[in-house]
């Protein structure tokens, strides 16, 4: 749930863009999410493990920590 409040504790919103390839074609394809954690290292691992957009090559091709929201 999004409020104004800032958190208590560390835990910040990533939004991450991630990749890969199918075996027929050499079209990247591509998905995002939006993951609450401490650290970009942690947002890699879990994203890794969660997301999958292809049969070969997944891969993070970018993590950007979200600054603000417009409520």
């Amino acid at each position: 749930r999004l409020t104004k409040k800032k958190p208590d504790n560390n835990q910040q919103l990533f939004f991450v863009q991630f990749g890969g390839y199918k075996k027929e074609t050499t079209q990247e394809l591509h998905d995002v999410g939006l993951f609450i954690e401490e650290t970009e290292q942690k947002v890699k691992e879990r994203a890794s493990k969660e997301m999958k957009v292809a049969d070969i090559e997944n891969h993070v091709d970018s993590i950007i920590r979200v600054e603000s929201v417009i409520l």
